[in-house]
């Protein structure tokens, strides 16, 4: 049922916006990731990574000090740290830790809840914007 929602949708979608519906089969994973983090960087600080939030929030990624500690008991080390978080580098490895433990398909709507719990779907609308213009050049 879900595959034929979705196909459904990208009917729809792909008619609405006069891009070509991409098959199942050629779905390529990678791209969708590297979409995503992308969508999720623009939206969180248009990828500046030296960026400060409104709580404890900082970087590209505007990761938590809970992220952080989450991604090193996910990897049972301690290799990131606070300061990690201004690193472009390894804010994309701790958003890729947290993903691949917790949302291992990488879908949208969980990514944007696993991310900011508290979002309204004016975020989630604004990743998913950002991620269609990503994948769909």
């Amino acid at each position: 049922m879900k595959i034929l929602l979705t196909l459904i949708f990208l009917f729809v979608f792909s008619h609405l916006h006069n891009k070509p519906i991409q098959s199942i089969q050629s779905f390529d994973f990678f791209r969708h990731k590297e979409c995503l983090v992308d969508a999720f960087m623009y939206v969180e600080s248009r990828y500046n990574e030296k960026i400060i939030g409104n709580g404890n929030d900082a970087g590209v990624l505007q990761l938590r000090p809970i992220m952080v500690r989450e991604a090193n008991r996910i990897l049972k080390q301690k290799k990131y740290t606070y300061s990690d978080r201004f690193s472009f580098e390894n804010s994309i490895n701790i958003f890729e830790i947290i993903m691949a433990h917790y949302n291992s398909g990488y879908k949208i709507e969980r990514a944007c809840k696993l991310w900011n719990p508290t979002a309204s779907k004016k975020y989630f609308d604004k990743i998913y914007k950002k991620y269609l213009e990503n994948y769909y050049i």
